[in-house]
């Protein structure tokens, strides 16, 4: 389920737009045509009658709890399409405005109190809202309207004060997409403005601004001109627009100086991310619900935030941001929000809040869309939800305050074992692992079905195996990979083919992120003398990319006729790397050079044995490569320590008599140390390996020592063990799962 709001705005609108006026499409739509553009503004609304339009009641149950916090709108489903419900926070009286159409199809602009969603007072309208703005001093609201009307509402005496038209006919009906009030001037509104097909069926939207109901003599065509169909817009000063691009990704972010009743576009504007329907103040710079925050002034990406995959707004009244993921929990109603607050110079809270609501009928198997929402001041959220299948749409408000941060999850299992060996078990399905030997700490993934405190990236104490810090991510987690300093981990995202810093120094947190490659992360090789600086495989196998502060620098093997096969890869120096081909039978090792930017061959080296090596390990200085099956030479599973300088001193690992090893970590250039570890059984073995000569490079490893861990989780011979690092002296960590199950186990043994 895609939880932004990108496809509400400007399509569906347009779509809407189409059924009334009878173009784009035909077919009867079970409404009425609208009338054609209003060329002169209609007579004034009056406030709707008391009492207020009688709502259905639907009670909400959240957390355990009944309230009465959703109002369910009116369907539009005879219109095959969303008109969105409009709203926005009048915080000079504490309430909420809402433009909509009411259970009887008519349309109104309500206002609301946060806390139980009840009606103040009710005004109606004269045709569907499509936009709507709150002056800061709350004097004013402007309502954008389908039939090309401004409505200007006095938010102290309830009433109308004026109304005009921006529809010129001629077959070409515009309506208010997005409206802003000029700061320190609320009788000045900028309009973006929706498009319908013309006459020759040329699309275009425009961008302008109406002083006391007439608009200025410059009016932008913000389609073909501009490349930018302004979706949203926000003055960022009384004489910066900053306009969004609600359709593409291309110049997502557009700035417009206003000056003396003129519009300057500047270009280029921010490519990123569009598809949102609002831009959001944090601070001095724009916040957009994808996560990119703008600096107005120099109209440059500040940097991008990142979290559980939802969307972000701004809570001033707390100095934090929120972030809203919406997921179905069961079939018949049941939904859970997960709320993430993050404090500007704290680190994040995370809080969940389930509930259900009966009237959802997710037939096909999908949560309601979060298409809307707005900050209502000291951790108030209005969420608003659409669901597909009945075509009806629900406004609900979150007290973020009121929900406790999720604490901790299951704690650690410690079993005593044989062999004078401790084991330390958690059931945490983790889908990777690291070691941060600075900081003697495990880095693991942890995989969705984990629950709410799934999709991160957690922090833990190899010695007891407590959870130390947990940041969310985006998207289900792959590999983890540490820099030698410990200060930043690197995750991979397998669905968003993306790589995600975290950073785990004195400032914790998500860092850039690297997205839209050619296909997921393989392989990630962090720089010895630059954190920042890494090198990239992708499960395709064909390209070597290299990323230094989430900026590309360079890449190869991107273009025809530079074919080349790489998969894993390893820094051997500042300026130097070592790349291995699993892919095909060459059987070679290929060496760079990073000069100026660029990435050149310096050779290839061949493998003396006839196998293909997957996934190579670089630690101390050696490179590990792993063959999981037998070859005629050794007859078992087998694979190479070799230093990647030079091949010429070739170490082959041997075995102890045992079957194939499902993983093995290496531990020390030094003592050449390695463990390997191999589920069989109803157990789980491990293997300590030792050099056989002195020097680590003068013959092959032997085995020194098999300790054996019984545990019920391992009753099939068919367990796995893909992944085991080294986790300080005397200890080391094994993922293990059972087949066909998502859910991995994490042993730490510590042998005496």
């Amino acid at each position: 389920m895609d939880t932004t709001r990108r496809i509400f705005v400007g399509s569906a609108i347009v779509a809407a737009v189409a059924q009334l006026t009878g173009c784009g499409g035909g077919g009867d739509s079970g409404v009425s045509p609208a009338p054609s553009p209003a060329p002169a503004p209609s007579p004034a609304p009056t406030p709707a009658p008391s009492p207020a339009p009688i709502i259905d009641a639907v009670t909400l149950r959240m957390d355990g709890l009944a309230r009465n916090t959703v109002w369910p709108i009116a369907s539009p489903l005879a219109l095959r399409t969303l008109l969105p419900l409009q709203m926005d926070y009048d915080s000079v009286r504490g309430k909420l405005l809402a433009a909509a159409l009411d259970n009887n199809n008519m349309p109104q602009l309500l206002c609301l109190l946060p806390s139980d969603l009840s009606t103040v007072w009710a005004l109606s309208l004269p045709s569907h809202p499509t936009a709507l703005t709150v002056a800061v001093d709350g004097s004013r609201a402007y309502v954008g309207l389908l039939n090309g009307q401004i409505v200007q509402v006095d938010l102290a005496t309830r009433t109308v004060a004026a109304s005009f038209a921006i529809s010129e006919g001629e077959g070409t009906s515009y309506f208010p997409l997005s409206l802003a009030i000029r700061p320190g001037a609320v009788d000045t509104v900028a309009i973006s403005t929706g498009y319908v097909d013309t006459a020759n069926l040329v699309k275009f939207h425009r961008l302008g601004i109406w002083q006391n109901g007439l608009p200025w003599p410059q009016i932008l065509e913000v389609g073909p001109s501009l490349n930018n169909p302004a979706g949203a817009v926000r003055f960022s000063d009384a004489s910066t627009l900053i306009t969004l691009n609600t359709e593409s990704s291309d110049n997502a972010v557009l700035k417009v100086l206003v000056g003396d009743r003129t519009l300057t576009a500047l270009f280029p504007g921010v490519e990123g991310r569009g598809f949102s329907q609002s831009l959001d103040m944090l601070g001095t710079e724009i916040l957009l619900p994808a996560g990119l925050r703008i600096d107005p002034v120099q109209l440059k990406t500040t940097r991008w935030v990142d979290g559980i995959g939802g969307s972000f707004l701004a809570l001033p009244d707390l100095g934090e941001l929120c972030e809203v993921q919406l997921r179905r929990t069961n079939a018949i109603g049941g939904f859970e929000l997960r709320v993430v607050t993050t404090g500007i110079a704290r680190q994040e809270q995370i809080r969940r809040l389930r509930f259900d609501l009966p009237t959802l009928q997710p037939t096909d198997g999908r949560s309601p869309d979060l298409v809307n929402w707005q900050a209502l001041g000291r951790g108030r959220v209005a969420v608003h939800l659409y669901e597909r299948v009945t075509g009806r749409t629900f406004l609900l408000v979150l007290d973020v305050e009121s929900v406790a941060p999720l604490t901790a999850q299951s704690a650690p299992v410690t079993q005593g074992a044989s062999q004078g060996m401790q084991l330390t078990a958690l059931s945490h399905a983790m889908s990777g692992l690291a070691y941060d030997a600075e900081g003697n700490r495990l880095i693991a993934s942890v995989a969705p079905s984990a629950g709410p405190t799934g999709c991160a990236l957690v922090v833990i104490d190899p010695a007891s195996g407590a959870i130390e810090a947990r940041y969310l991510l985006s998207s289900p987690p792959g590999s983890v990979f540490v820099s030698s300093t410990g200060r930043v981990a690197y995750v991979c995202l397998p669905q968003e083919r993306a790589l995600q810093q975290v950073r785990l120094g004195s400032s914790p947190g998500l860092g850039w992120k690297i997205g839209a490659l050619w296909d997921s992360v393989l392989d990630v090789a962090i720089s010895p003398t630059d954190h920042e600086t890494v090198a990239v495989t992708i499960a395709s196998q064909r390209v070597l990319y290299l990323y230094t502060g989430g900026a590309r620098v360079t890449a190869i093997g991107e273009n025809y006729p530079d074919i080349r096969y790489v998969s894993s890869v390893a820094f051997t120096g500042a300026n130097s790397l070592v790349v291995a081909d699993s892919y095909t039978t060459n059987q070679d090792l290929q060496h760079y050079s990073i000069t100026s930017g660029t990435i050149t061959e310096t050779g290839r080296d061949k493998l003396p044995a006839a196998f293909l090596f997957s996934f190579g390990r670089y630690f101390d200085g050696l490179i590990y490569t792993y063959r999981e099956w037998a070859t005629t030479d050794t007859a078992q599973a087998g694979g190479w320590i070799l230093p990647p300088e030079t091949i010429s001193s070739l170490q082959q690992i041997g075995y102890v008599s045992a079957p194939a090893y499902d993983s093995v970590a290496l531990s020390s250039k030094v003592s050449g140390a390695a463990v390997l570890s191999n589920p069989n059984g109803g157990s789980l073995s491990f293997d300590r390996l030792a050099p056989r000569a002195v020097s680590p490079l003068g013959g092959d490893l032997v085995g020194t020592r098999r300790l054996v861990v019984q545990d019920s989780g391992f009753a099939s011979i068919l367990n796995t063990a893909f992944r085991t690092v080294i986790a300080g002296t005397n200890r080391w960590a094994t993922l293990c799962t059972p087949p066909e199950a998502a859910d991995a186990t994490l042993y730490i043994v510590t042998d005496s």
